[in-house]
């Protein structure tokens, strides 16, 4: 965290941008994974799925 408050306004939005990158590939992924492995689609209402 220390680069990111060294570069200011720059580093926030690269640390931002990265993030959102990382969550918007890694969560279908996991609940692709969850489909092939469980055979259903995880329903977020069940605290046993969560």
């Amino acid at each position: 965290m220390d680069d990111v408050k060294k570069y200011g306004a720059a580093g926030t939005l690269s640390y931002v941008i990265t993030e959102l990158l990382f969550w918007a590939i890694a969560f279908p992924t996991e609940c692709i994974v969850y489909l092939n492995t469980a055979g259903h689609w995880p329903d977020f209402s069940k605290p046993e799925e969560l």
